[in-house]
C-alpha cells in the first residue's frame, strides 16, 4: 500500500506560475493584464491559494483543468479543453519594479521573484533554467519553446499523389507518437462537395480521398494538442487530369522597349490559392490567390506594363522569370514538385513577333487579361450563370422590348452601355429566379448597345442594335 501511495504522489505535478503580462501596449493595463498557472487535474479537489507580495491570499476552488488563466478581460479568453479562465482580481501588476508571488495547493508550493517588466512583453518561465525570459504574450496557450513538459505535436505532409480514382496524402507526426486528426477536403467548384473524417494517427498515415481528379482544398487539424498554434495545415490537391491554372498567352518578343509578359488564367469558378505554384525553376509566384475566372499578367516590371496596356482592370504581378528567348524557349508551370504544363515556341511562333501568341491556338494575340478561347464543356457546366435573350435587333417603332433571362445561383450585375462606353443603366438580378428582365434600350437613340453581365470575376457581354 505504501508503494502505491508513493507512485500516486510521483504522478502529481505541482502547480506553478508560467507567465505574467504586467505591461500591455495594445490595450490598457486594466484590460490586458494576465497571469497564467500550469495545473495538475489530480489536485482539482484541493483549493488553490495565490498571494501577491504581502497581500491577502485569494482562494480558487474546484480547478478541474490543466491550465489557469487569470485575465482582466475574460471575454478575450480562448476556448479550449483544460483551460480555465477567471477574472484577475489582484491589484494592478507593477510595471517598473520586481515583484514576488506565492501559490499553494495541497502540499504543493511555488514562489517566484519576477524581474522588472518590459512594455509589450510577457515574462515567461523557462523550465530548463528555472528563470524568466521576455517574449510575446500567449494567454491561455502553453509555450513549447520554454515549457519543456508541453506536448507540442506537429504534422507534416510528406507526399501527395492522384491514382485512378483517389488522392493519396501521406502524413507524418513530429514530436509525438500519436494524435487525433480531423480532415476536410472541399471540391473547388460550385458543388463544394466535402469529404471529412476524424482519424487516429500513429507516426505515419496515408489519407485516401475518393476523387475524379478535379482540384480540392484539404484542411488538416490536430486535435487536443497542448500548443494549438501550429496544429493546422492547408494544401491543394491537384492532379494532371484536371489542372486548375493554365498559361494562356505569352509575349516573348515585344517591340523594343516594351515588356515581356505571361498571362495565366484561373479555370475555376472559385478562389484558387496560389501557394505552391511557380514557373518551375525560373520564378516563384508571389500572389496568394487567383479569383474566379481571373486572368493575371506576370512580368518583371508591373509599373511599366500597366502604362503600356493603359487600363487597370487586369491584375498584374511581378515574376522575374528571366529573359524569354525570341528564337526558341520553354516556360513551365509547376505545383510543388510536379510539372503541370509546359509551353514552348520556336521559329513558327517567332514569325508572330512583335505580338504575343495564344497558347491554345498558337496564333497571334495581344489581348492582356481577356480570354479569347472557346470554353470546354466542363467550364460551361461550371459557369456561375447563363444568359438567354429574346432578340438582338429592336425597333423604336415596333413594340418589341429587349428582354434577357439569367439562370444560376448567384446575384448578377446587369449593365447597359452605349457604343461610346457610357453607362446608361444598371440593375442587380437574382439568377436563381430565372425571370425575364426588361432592358430599357427603347428609351434611347438608335444605335449599337452593349449589355454586360457580371458575377464575381466572370463577365459576359452581348451586343444589341436599336433601329429607328
Amino acid at each position: 500500500m505504501l508503494f502505491f501511495n508513493t507512485l500516486l504522489a510521483s504522478a502529481i505535478a505541482c502547480p506553478s506560475f508560467v507567465e505574467f503580462y504586467p505591461d500591455p501596449t495594445d490595450t490598457t493595463d486594466s484590460f490586458g493584464e494576465f497571469l497564467e498557472i500550469a495545473l495538475d487535474s489530480n489536485l482539482s479537489k484541493d483549493t488553490l491559494f495565490i498571494k501577491q507580495e504581502g497581500k491577502t491570499e485569494i482562494p480558487y476552488f474546484g480547478l478541474n483543468g490543466n491550465r489557469l488563466l487569470l485575465h482582466r478581460d475574460t471575454t478575450t479568453c480562448i476556448k479550449r479543453d483544460g483551460l480555465i479562465c477567471l477574472p484577475l482580481e489582484f491589484s494592478p501588476l507593477p510595471n517598473s519594479r520586481e515583484t514576488e508571488w506565492l501559490l499553494r495547493q495541497g502540499t504543493c508550493k511555488d514562489s517566484v521573484f519576477l524581474p522588472n517588466p518590459k512594455a509589450g512583453k510577457s515574462l515567461q518561465k523557462e523550465d530548463s533554467l528555472n528563470s524568466w525570459v521576455y517574449t510575446n504574450p500567449s494567454p491561455g496557450l502553453a509555450n513549447p519553446l520554454f515549457e519543456k513538459s508541453v506536448k507540442d505535436c506537429q504534422i507534416e505532409i510528406l507526399k501527395q499523389t492522384f491514382l485512378q480514382d483517389k488522392f493519396k496524402v501521406s502524413l507524418a507526426l513530429k514530436n509525438c507518437d500519436s494524435a487525433k486528426v480531423a480532415f476536410k477536403s472541399s471540391k473547388l467548384d460550385f458543388s463544394n462537395k466535402i469529404t471529412e473524417d476524424t482519424l487516429n494517427l500513429y507516426s505515419n498515415l496515408t489519407l485516401e480521398i475518393p476523387s475524379d481528379g478535379s482540384p480540392e482544398l484539404l484542411d488538416i487539424l490536430l486535435l487536443n494538442d497542448d500548443f494549438p498554434e501550429n496544429d493546422s495545415l492547408q494544401t491543394l490537391l491537384i492532379s494532371k487530369k484536371e489542372i486548375p491554372l493554365s498559361l494562356t498567352e505569352i509575349h516573348f518578343c515585344p517591340e523594343e522597349g516594351k515588356s515581356e509578359w505571361v498571362e495565366m488564367y484561373n479555370l475555376l469558378p472559385v478562389d484558387l490559392p496560389l501557394n505552391g505554384f511557380s514557373f518551375c525553376n525560373r520564378a516563384d509566384i508571389a500572389l496568394k490567390k487567383a479569383m474566379p475566372y481571373e486572368s493575371i499578367l506576370f512580368t518583371k516590371d508591373t509599373i511599366a506594363l500597366r502604362e503600356e496596356i493603359g487600363f487597370n482592370e487586369v491584375r498584374l504581378s511581378k515574376a522575374n522569370f528571366g529573359a524569354l528567348k525570341n528564337t526558341a524557349d520553354t516556360l513551365c508551370l509547376c505545383f510543388l514538385n510536379d510539372t503541370l504544363e509546359c509551353v514552348n515556341w520556336d521559329k513558327q511562333e517567332h514569325s508572330l513577333c512583335p505580338s504575343g501568341f495564344n497558347v491554345l491556338s498558337r496564333k497571334k494575340e495581344n489581348t492582356p487579361g481577356i480570354q479569347n478561347k472557346r470554353l470546354s464543356k466542363k467550364e460551361l457546366k461550371n459557369l456561375p450563370f447563363t444568359v438567354e435573350w429574346n432578340s438582338r435587333l429592336f425597333s423604336q417603332k415596333k413594340v418589341n422590348e429587349c428582354r434577357v433571362r439569367l439562370k444560376g445561383n448567384v446575384n448578377v450585375s446587369v449593365l447597359l452601355f452605349n457604343e461610346h462606353g457610357n453607362l446608361l443603366w444598371q440593375h442587380t438580378e437574382d439568377a436563381s429566379k430565372e425571370n425575364w428582365l426588361l432592358i430599357p434600350i427603347r428609351k434611347y437613340y438608335p444605335g449599337i448597345y452593349f449589355i454586360k453581365f457580371i458575377s464575381g470575376n466572370y463577365e459576359k457581354t452581348i451586343s444589341v442594335v436599336l433601329r429607328p
